[in-house]
């Protein structure tokens, strides 16, 4: 059994069911359309964070992909720190970074949740966990192309080192941030590194050091429109080595005179407070009383300020001894103070729980999500493959029309063969009479020759008979077998003049062919309609419409 083998080139509708398969998947893939919402909340984290954290707000998590939500999540958590809104370190920030450790090449992006969670770490005052979190920060964002958060980490690290007083490491985690936006263009963090690594070298009372750091952070104060920096460098200029407690007032006319400049110029109401401390301790009421009540207007939204208030008032009470006062002013404050613990712990919570159910969404959408591309891919599967069987299909119905057309190529090409001996021995025969009839050859040379040409005859002997009825068989797929096995009383004599006529030979040419009489052939006919057993009106017709 011979075995064909199909291929693509030999079946042009398979290429083209492959090319709808490819499409079709193709189509399949997931699109992020929430990818130009966080790009742009992205930029804007770096110099508006607010509107970044209002952008990021606004947008539906819930049907966003895991990829989305992931990289939505971390950029919500830097916002959030970067508005001075509070962090925890043990809500979204662990699964952020457990996914992305699993994903190769996302060292920025796991570089950038260790340095959040950092932060909320120092918030928190556990240094030890945010010295391990920015240490490995540091690590993986060493070739992180954001040069301002590579720095970062490192101010982070000498934040650290300094509120644990280790100044020499912490000048030196200020330098290398500094080394590195000093290969960049002009950063807005420029300025804190150059204030931060002379305040420790003045912490160090290395003012000889601490000097041009002084002169470079006050020149970019100087250039900035941000009037809040010029008084930020004038205060720790004027404070030259000042690490004290924060219960420790420095009397300075050169303090007073700057805290006032900041409060009338640049309207710093928060000076009012600082303000109001000294005269307090100093016992000048009527200053404090008209500090207070400038800083008043700042208590209103503030709670903390309306704390920091509320003791101030306090402590005055209990200076001009009205000790009664005093406590109650003191307990309403611890009072107020525990219900806004409670506050922003219901609302800790809330977020928690609201951040909780934002995950229970999103699971749930991304599960249905999977379930329906299941589904779907299901779906293309089934139709690849029912495009494919029939393309296969169509395919092998091509080839199979192919090979019968050559076949039938073939079989007229030998049929025609066929007649065409036919047709030679027909006028060979036809001859030998004619020469016999005439008398032209000797007359002992005619048997010898009619007898050489009889055996030459298809039908003269069984052998030649068979011979034919097998070509013949060959070419009409064995159309005598058949009629043999459905009629059974057909003798060969009946078959050579079916076969014969079936091939288009006239009555005439079948008895010279069968060298019968006319006569003898019209009784052979009237046989064969009576061996057939079939009423036939005309059998000529009859034999030619035999498939």
């Amino acid at each position: 059994m011979k075995i064909h083998t199909y291929t693509v080139h030999n079946y042009p509708p398979i290429g083209w069911m492959m090319g709808i398969i490819s499409t079709v998947l193709m189509a399949c893939s997931e699109h992020t359309p929430y990818s130009r919402d966080l790009d742009r909340a992205d930029s804007l984290l770096w110099c508006m964070p607010d509107a970044s954290l209002r952008l990021l707000d606004q947008l539906d998590t819930a049907e966003m992909g895991e990829d989305g939500y992931m990289r939505w999540a971390l950029l919500h958590e830097h916002a959030r720190l970067k508005s001075r809104q509070t962090v925890n370190p043990d809500s979204i920030l662990p699964a952020i970074i457990d996914y992305y450790e699993s994903r190769i090449g996302s060292n920025d992006a796991i570089g950038e949740a260790l340095y959040i969670r950092a932060a909320a770490w120092i918030m928190r005052g556990n240094h030890l966990a945010a010295i391990s979190d920015l240490q490995h920060a540091a690590a993986l964002l060493a070739h992180c192309p954001n040069w301002e958060l590579r720095a970062i980490v490192y101010h982070k690290l000498g934040e650290v080192a300094e509120a644990n007083r280790l100044y020499e490491q912490a000048v030196q985690y200020y330098h290398v941030g500094y080394d590195i936006l000093s290969a960049t263009e002009r950063s807005q963090y420029t300025y804190y590194f150059l204030r931060d690594i002379a305040r420790m070298y003045s912490a160090l009372s290395d003012s000889i050091h601490a000097a041009p750091y002084y002169q470079s952070a006050e020149q970019i104060a100087m250039t900035s429109t941000d009037s809040t920096l010029i008084a930020d460098i004038h205060y720790y200029q004027l404070f030259d080595g000042w690490v004290r407690e924060q219960s420790v007032i420095a009397k300075n006319d050169s303090l007073l005179s700057l805290e006032r400049y900041r409060l009338h110029h640049l309207g710093h109401s928060e000076s009012a407070y600082t303000l109001a401390s000294v005269y307090l301790y100093e016992h000048e009421y009527d200053s404090f009383q008209y500090y207070m009540h400038l800083w008043s207007a700042d208590t209103v939204g503030n709670v903390n300020a309306r704390h920091n208030y509320k003791e101030l008032e306090a402590q005055y009470l209990y200076e001009t001894q009205d000790y009664r006062q005093a406590y109650l002013q003191m307990k309403q404050l611890h009072n107020e103070q525990e219900e806004s613990w409670h506050q922003r712990q219901l609302m800790e919570n809330y977020r928690l729980a609201h951040e909780q159910q934002l995950m229970h969404a999103r699971q749930q959408n991304l599960q249905l999500k999977i379930e329906r591309q299941h589904i779907l891919l299901m779906m293309y599967v089934i139709i690849s493959l029912v495009l494919t069987g029939i393309a296969v299909v169509i395919g092998y119905y091509i080839h199979l029309r192919q090979e019968r057309t050559q076949l039938l190529i073939a079989n007229q090409q030998k049929e025609e063969f066929l007649v065409r001996q036919l047709n030679y021995r027909l006028s060979t025969t036809q001859a030998m009479r004619e020469a016999g009839l005439r008398g032209e050859q000797v007359d002992a040379q005619i048997p010898v020759w009619l007898n050489d040409t009889r055996q030459q005859w298809l039908f003269t002997t069984p052998n030649n008979w068979h011979h034919f009825q097998e070509e013949f068989d060959a070419i009409h797929h064995h159309l005598l077998q058949r009629l043999h096995e459905e009629h059974p009383r057909l003798t060969d004599s009946d078959l050579q003049y079916i076969a014969l006529s079936h091939l288009g030979f006239k009555t005439k040419d079948i008895s010279i062919l069968l060298d019968v009489t006319p006569a003898t052939l019209w009784t052979r006919r009237q046989r064969i309609r009576e061996h057939i057993q079939e009423d036939i009106k005309d059998l000529d017709q009859w034999i030619q419409s035999l498939g």
